[in-house]
């Protein structure tokens, strides 16, 4: 008997203070869907910098040859300040480093703006393409969605191989099947 009494009060109470019982419930809303935000936003920040700085690999470096920025006539050029890094040299590095647990990848940057045509098919004109080794995908923790990477034969015979990213396959071979 007292519950049904007690609910008989609260109603009576809400509909003499309509105003402010809206308002407290209208206040509650907005703090919780602030709340909600605010934990799924940080949530998101952190995810995104665990993903890209994974990545990248833990405990990783590239060298490179050192630029500078130039500022001339509203034009930002960039010149090169140390010599080019042969390919020799390169493999050289690669050979003499041996470090316990430590791998090094040897890799270059042909086109940054390569356009991939197949058949009549064809890419934006932002693809990458780039001359990679062995160890490239696991250094950059790259996954590998469907098909295989370089198996051994294929890289120490120099064999005309290549391996797709994700966009290209689904632009260019949509109902092809990759090779494993």
């Amino acid at each position: 008997m007292m519950y049904i009494e007690n609910i008989k009060l609260a109603i009576r109470s809400l509909k003499t203070n309509l105003l402010r019982s809206l308002l407290t419930i209208l206040i509650i809303m907005v703090g919780i869907t602030a709340l909600v935000g605010i934990l799924t936003a940080i949530d998101t920040i952190l995810y995104s910098l665990n993903d890209n700085f994974s990545n990248i690999g833990s405990n990783s470096f590239k060298v490179r040859p050192a630029y500078e920025n130039i500022r001339s006539n509203d034009h930002g050029d960039r010149k090169r300040i140390g010599s080019e890094i042969s390919f020799r040299e390169a493999d050289q590095f690669k050979e003499k480093f041996h470090y316990p647990g430590a791998k090094v990848s040897v890799f270059s940057n042909y086109f940054n703006d390569a356009t991939v045509k197949f058949q009549n098919l064809k890419t934006n004109p932002n693809m990458q393409i780039m001359g990679i080794d062995d160890n490239f995908v696991e250094i950059s923790k790259l996954d590998i969605e469907n098909g295989r990477y370089f198996n051994s034969t294929e890289q120490n015979e120099g064999l005309h191989k290549v391996v797709l990213g994700n966009g290209i396959y689904k632009t260019l071979f949509k109902d092809k099947k990759p090779i494993r």
